[in-house]
């Protein structure tokens, strides 16, 4: 930020380093210096418009951008639409990723619901509401843990919900914030979450 006695006119033009992205939800400086933007897609290729329901699609992606060098590392992950009651809508997906070397990613995808409301989109729709590899392997199931321990009923919120949201290597382990469940939760290298 400029001083506010420095002369607007000095101050840096915004610079567009992606532009084009489909619903991005985070940005992460990689090891490499290149940035990767997790994009939640935007549903089915189909219309999605009926209130009440849940679409499923895989337009959601991995978006790299490293010096001039700028596209999509990861095309087809798993994306989900919801029509609100009002015909508004809202897009779960990729929410946060990070290579893991190898040419592989593990990426965080939303969930915004139940495992029921997963089970319900069907063959693909595994992925939501987890820790997973952009490959489809399941490191960690947060929707499974909140419909098993409901972590935040002590607190009288008795409603099961899931929407995992962040994630950050502890060790071996992984810490991921699910913001729907109040919770953080330890996903260990086994599958198993505390």
């Amino acid at each position: 930020a400029a001083p506010r006695s420095a002369a607007r006119s000095h101050a840096p033009a915004a610079v567009v380093v992606a532009s084009g992205l489909h619903n991005p939800r985070d940005v992460q400086l990689q090891a490499d210096g290149s940035l990767l933007v997790a994009e939640a897609g935007s549903g089915p290729d189909t219309p999605c418009t009926t209130p009440g329901t849940r679409c499923f699609g895989f337009s959601g992606s991995l978006y790299r951008v490293k010096g001039r060098a700028r596209g999509r590392v990861v095309t087809g992950l798993p994306s989900e639409m919801g029509v609100r009651g009002d015909g508004t809508t809202a897009v779960n997906g990729a929410i946060q990723a990070e290579a893991a070397g190898g040419g592989t990613y593990r990426v965080v995808y939303g969930l915004n619901g139940t495992p029921a409301i997963r089970a319900a989109l069907g063959a693909g729709g595994e992925a939501f509401g987890t820790l997973s590899t952009a490959g489809g392997t399941v490191l960690g199931d947060l929707a499974e843990h909140e419909g098993r321990y409901d972590p935040d009923a002590v607190e009288g919120n008795n409603e099961v919900f899931s929407n995992p949201h962040h994630f950050v290597r502890d060790g071996k382990d992984f810490l991921v914030t699910d913001a729907a469940a109040n919770d953080l939760i330890r996903v260990h290298p086994d599958g198993t979450t505390t």
